[in-house]
C-alpha cells in the first residue's frame, strides 16, 4: 500500500461564497491530530475569515468546526485572497510555508541525497519523503 504524502503545505480550506461573515475556514490537513478537540465531540481548531480579516470592520477569529461541504466549497490555498493567506500563515506556522521556503527544502532534501554520508535507512527516508512533498505540492499547483 502506498503511503500517503503529509507535506506541511496541507490545509483544508473552504469558501461558502459570501453567505456568512465567514466566507473562508481553514483547517488543519487531517494527519495533524494535535489539532483536533477531543472534549468538544471531535471538533477540530480552525480558523475562520472574511476577505479582509484584518481591518477594524473585517471578520477574522479562531473558532472550532467539523470538515465538509457545510462550509462551503472546498478551494486550494493558493486561490485565497493574500489576507487571509496571511491570517491562516499566522494562525497555523508552518503549516502553510512560503514557495521560497519550501524550495529551500527541497535543496537541501537534494543535497543529502547527493551527499550520501547519513545511513542508508536516513537516507532512504528522507528521499521517499521529499518525493511524497514534491508530489503533493505540484498536485496544488506549487510551483517549485
Amino acid at each position: 500500500m502506498k503511503r500517503k504524502p503529509r507535506t506541511a503545505a496541507q490545509l483544508r480550506c473552504y469558501d461558502n461564497g459570501g453567505k456568512t461573515a465567514d466566507r473562508y475556514t481553514i483547517l488543519p490537513a487531517r494527519h495533524w491530530r494535535e489539532m483536533r478537540n477531543a472534549l468538544h465531540g471531535g471538533l477540530w481548531y480552525c480558523i475562520a475569515a472574511d476577505s479582509e480579516p484584518f481591518d477594524p470592520q473585517g471578520f477574522g477569529q479562531s473558532t472550532e468546526a467539523a470538515p465538509g461541504p457545510h462550509l462551503g466549497k472546498r478551494v486550494r490555498f493558493d486561490t485565497l485572497p493574500r489576507d487571509v493567506q496571511t491570517y491562516a500563515r499566522q494562525a497555523f506556522g508552518l503549516l502553510t510555508p512560503t514557495q521560497e521556503y519550501l524550495r529551500g527544502l527541497l535543496h537541501w532534501l537534494d543535497r543529502v541525497e547527493a551527499r550520501g554520508d547519513a545511513g542508508a535507512d536516513f537516507i532512504c527516508a528522507v528521499i521517499a519523503e521529499r518525493d511524497d512533498m514534491r508530489e503533493a505540492l505540484t498536485r496544488e499547483g506549487v510551483q517549485l
